[in-house]
């Protein structure tokens, strides 16, 4: 007689290949599983990444605050105080100079182009020596007596003066 309840109990080789089978199907599941997991964080990298660098662009795009555009007006009007040759001029007053003529006052204007000497004379005649060796001078187009007056200290009388002096334009860079 037939026992189909033999035939119908798996055998043990099958069983094995059945736990083998359903092993490789778990591995090949968590192989893909953990692939896509990889291939998403890498997606949210680049994300992260196009978007810091969208960000970075439009800061860069923004328009200067009104303090930056502040701040690069001075410096650049630092940059070019310090560019401008101040030894140059100070040298060409220092040239003219007399003994008998004291300067208290030496005030520059680099954008006026002109230059405030403001002193003190034995004389007049020594003030207007002065004037006269300035107005020689090939590093002023233009030399004014502005003031002059009388000044008494005590026993000592001196003459005070103001004069301006115009930059020659060749000379320092100025238009």
């Amino acid at each position: 007689m037939i026992d189909y309840a033999v035939m119908l109990r798996p055998r043990a080789r099958a069983r094995a290949l059945g736990y083998l089978m359903a092993i490789c199907m778990a591995i090949g599941a968590l192989t893909i599983g953990h692939a896509g997991y990889l291939a998403n964080r890498d997606a949210e990298a680049v994300i992260r990444s196009n978007e810091h660098f969208r960000a970075r662009q439009a800061a860069a795009r923004q328009e200067p605050s009104r303090q930056d555009v502040e701040f690069r007006r001075q410096w650049t009007l630092l940059q070019q105080e310090r560019a401008f040759p101040w030894e140059r001029v100070f040298r060409a007053a220092e040239r003219a100079s007399d003994p008998e003529i004291e300067l208290l006052e030496f005030r520059p204007d680099r954008r006026k182009g002109t230059l405030v000497l403001r002193g003190e004379g034995q004389a007049g005649e020594s003030v207007m020596r002065y004037l006269e060796r300035l107005q020689e001078d090939p590093a002023f187009s233009r030399a004014i007596l502005i003031h002059t007056s009388k000044l008494e200290r005590g026993h000592l009388i001196t003459r005070e003066f103001e004069l301006h002096l115009n930059l020659a334009p060749g000379q320092f860079g100025l238009h």
